[in-house]
């Protein structure tokens, strides 16, 4: 790149200026696909109803290589290692019950998540606690670490902007660090109208989603462990999609999004040997693009698989939930 002077002076714009044309990619790196990225991620949702934490505990499975069947089958693993939880709400004798009876996981005793027992003592606007936090994260370098909830974690005024992310910006840094996903789950005010919940209905100030990587907005639905998830991230696209949970009284039903209209559709054609796109889109009479992309997102699901270059159903018992 061209050198430029003043008075007289060379200063090379070499080491002080990049083309961005030349600059290194830096896209997210998901610890979860589409869903947990490396950084700060924040869960928001309303106290009750919401299963923030839940979501939380089923996340913190999968990360630490326990089967989980809760979540949508395409929110996937990258990357397994140790998670440390942070549980300013339950003890680890609750956690336990969720991921056991809730969530059905079974558990072992490897040291894969991990619970504090004093948590109360690490306070985000502690310097000491902070230190003794960091000590635990440099020895033994988790791959997610789990606080909940945000309220809990600190004393400060939650509508000051400054002080806010000054507690949580260290965090996001020894995240991006050392490629770990933090995941803060925070509650939302109390809406006085019937609609979902927006990220700036959360409680304190709306300054610290500059500083996430994810933001993920919960709204409860019409049907119990139904939730509309919207989901922001700093460099990816965004979704929103509703998803029911199979947690508690359906413990061992796959979590997935909710099926549209298009997706039955789909499901009763390729029962009736419809197995191409071109055959789906031709005897459904729809766009080949938004075929595709509901195949894809079906077949993400688990809900087909292809053989010898024909979809098929994986199980015949989905039409009966379409």
């Amino acid at each position: 790149m061209t050198d430029e002077t003043e008075g007289g002076q060379l200063y090379p714009i070499d080491g002080h200026f990049v083309d961005v044309a030349r600059a290194d990619r830096s896209p997210p790196n998901f610890i979860i696909e589409g869903l947990i990225p490396e950084g700060l991620t924040v869960i928001i949702g309303p106290p009750k109803d919401s299963y923030k934490s839940t979501i939380a505990d089923a996340i913190a499975a999968l990360v630490a290589g326990f089967p989980c069947a809760a979540l949508p089958l395409e929110w996937k693993a990258n990357r397994h290692g140790p998670v440390m939880i942070f549980p300013y709400e339950a003890d680890a004798g609750e956690h336990r019950v969720t991921l056991e009876d809730g969530i059905g996981v079974v558990l072992e005793a490897n040291e894969s998540i991990m619970i504090s027992l004093d948590t109360d003592t690490y306070r985000l606007d502690d310097e000491d606690a902070i230190e003794q936090m960091m000590f635990w994260l440099e020895a033994r370098k988790p791959t997610m670490v789990i606080l909940d909830p945000l309220a809990n974690a600190h004393s400060l005024e939650e509508k000051d902007a400054a002080k806010m992310i000054h507690i949580l910006a260290p965090l996001r840094k020894w995240g991006k660090d050392h490629g770990t996903a933090f995941v803060v789950v925070h509650h939302t005010r109390k809406l006085s109208e019937e609609r979902a919940y927006r990220a700036d209905d959360a409680r304190g100030t709306s300054a610290i989603f500059g500083l996430c990587d994810g933001i993920l907005v919960i709204t409860p639905g019409k049907k119990q462990y139904e939730l509309m998830i919207d989901a922001k991230f700093k460099r990816h696209q965004p979704w929103n999609k509703t998803i029911m949970l199979g947690v508690w009284d359906r413990k061992g039903i796959q979590g997935g999004e909710l099926l549209r209209e298009i997706d039955k559709m789909i499901l009763n054609a390729v029962a009736h040997e419809y197995g191409t796109l071109s055959q789906i889109s031709e005897h459904l009479a729809l766009n080949e693009k938004n075929v595709g992309e509901r195949l894809l997102k079906l077949t993400k699901n688990g809900l087909l698989v292809e053989r010898k270059g024909r979809l098929r159903l994986t199980n015949s018992k989905i039409l009966e939930v379409a």
